[in-house]
């Protein structure tokens, strides 16, 4: 469990990422509907790169929480995954949403001459699958209701098509708590709070 920096009260870095968390997952929990998922998504993205803004503002006045910050940066510089979420994050402030809904069907044994047809899935309006108006497979173009197929549905980014957007999403989640873990654990809080602005923070660190 995380520690507080100030008795009886939560700092404001704890506050942003249970925000973070809260995101996270309303974010997991709303996979069936794709507008949804997609707006907690990238609300997510924004939300959770502000994190580490919202420590440095709150921690700055102790010299030796700059010192190591300094060191916090330089790895979060060197790992891909500050890497890949620094850069989709300013993909969804300045140009677009992120999220794309992968669709798998798996066959289950099948031996057969004939060519095999697997029907691609429905879509609602928004984007849903209709998981209930999927047709059966066909051979030779006759249903084959003895075919069973399994349909899932799963959502990734472009240039990490192979991964769970969610996977991916919970790593970077677990990785920022485990930054404001030892910043808890090494650090307090001075009475007066710092004037660094948090403004508008575009750097090149993570």
């Amino acid at each position: 469990m995380l520690s507080k920096g100030r008795k009886n009260e939560m700092t404001d870095t704890l506050k942003r990422l249970k925000e973070v968390e809260i995101l996270f997952d309303r974010m997991k929990n709303s996979t069936s509907n794709h507008i949804e998922f997609r707006t907690n998504l990238n609300a997510f993205i924004s939300l959770a790169r502000t994190i580490t803004w919202v420590m440095k503002k709150e921690f700055s006045k102790n010299p030796q929480f700059k010192e190591w910050y300094k060191t916090k940066e330089n790895e979060m510089k060197k790992d891909d995954t500050f890497d890949f979420f620094k850069n989709i994050r300013n993909t969804v402030v300045h140009e677009k949403s992120v999220g794309k809904i992968a669709i798998m069907t798996k066959l289950g044994t099948l031996t057969t001459n004939g060519s095999t047809l697997i029907p691609l899935p429905k879509f609602d309006k928004d984007g849903n699958v209709k998981f209930h108006e999927i047709d059966k497979a066909t051979i030779e173009g006759m249903p084959a209701n003895y075919i069973k197929t399994t349909t899932t549905l799963q959502y990734t980014f472009d240039g990490k098509l192979g991964e769970n957007a969610i996977d991916l999403c919970s790593l970077y989640l677990q990785k920022l708590k485990n930054i404001v873990t030892e910043c808890h654990s090494r650090f307090s809080l001075n009475k007066s709070q710092s004037d660094v602005p948090i403004g508008n923070e575009e750097s090149n660190v993570p």
